[in-house]
């Protein structure tokens, strides 16, 4: 999947692969217990800002953030990915199955 953001004065190109939400089960078919809910995520694979991928740069940030050093960019970026990523899918997914079958299931 690729995002898009406005980054700065230019606009930021993320690529990734999105995992939805699965919600929790309480039981199984088979009466078994069920499973607990897995969260949305966004692997991302490459952050491209002028054709430069500067996702390397972001991952260094996050280390010395750990140690006091910078704020938490990283996970707010990956908020704002998910947010954008699970709007595109839900948006897919409606196009191709009809307008409020998504929120029936996911």
């Amino acid at each position: 999947m690729i995002i898009e953001l406005p980054f700065g004065s230019t606009i930021a190109t993320i690529t990734g692969t999105y995992y939805p939400a699965v919600p929790a089960r309480m039981y199984n078919s088979d009466g078994s217990p069920g499973d607990p809910p897995e969260y949305a995520d966004f692997d991302i694979e490459t952050f491209e800002v002028g054709g430069e991928d500067i996702l390397e740069q972001l991952s260094i940030m996050q280390v010395l953030r750990a140690n006091g050093k910078y704020e938490d960019y990283l996970d707010t970026i990956l908020d704002i990915v998910l947010e954008k990523a699970y709007t595109q899918h839900r948006d897919d997914f409606e196009e191709h199955c009809g307008n409020g079958y998504y929120s029936k299931w996911h």
